[in-house]
């Protein structure tokens, strides 16, 4: 399992290559200034948390959802 806290450190973006990390349970972004994410984070199989509050989405991608 592993676990990425990226929390409050004043991103603007995510890279695509986000998607290369298929074994990501949790994912810390909250508290940055993101305003879209891109649709390789949907591929994330083992992903069981993702934080994004406080940020300036606008929408997810279509690959995050039920």
């Amino acid at each position: 399992m592993a676990i990425a806290h990226l929390g409050n450190q004043c991103c603007i973006y995510v890279t695509q290559e986000i998607g290369g990390l298929k074994r990501l349970a949790q994912l810390d972004l909250s508290e940055n200034k993101l305003t879209k994410l891109p649709e390789e984070i949907g591929g994330l199989s083992n992903l069981t948390d993702l934080l994004l509050s406080q940020n300036q989405l606008e929408y997810l991608p279509d690959s995050i959802g039920c």
